[in-house]
């Protein structure tokens, strides 16, 4: 179980997805304005 959740969160995969998750973020910010 804990290998599968390590997997999930490779290094690559969360540097990629990190900018994605920002612009989410800042969408929410400005719908919540």
């Amino acid at each position: 179980m804990e290998d599968a959740g390590a997997r999930s969160f490779e290094p690559e995969k969360v540097a990629d997805d990190r900018p994605a998750m920002r612009m989410n973020l800042i969408k929410r910010l400005l719908t919540n304005l």
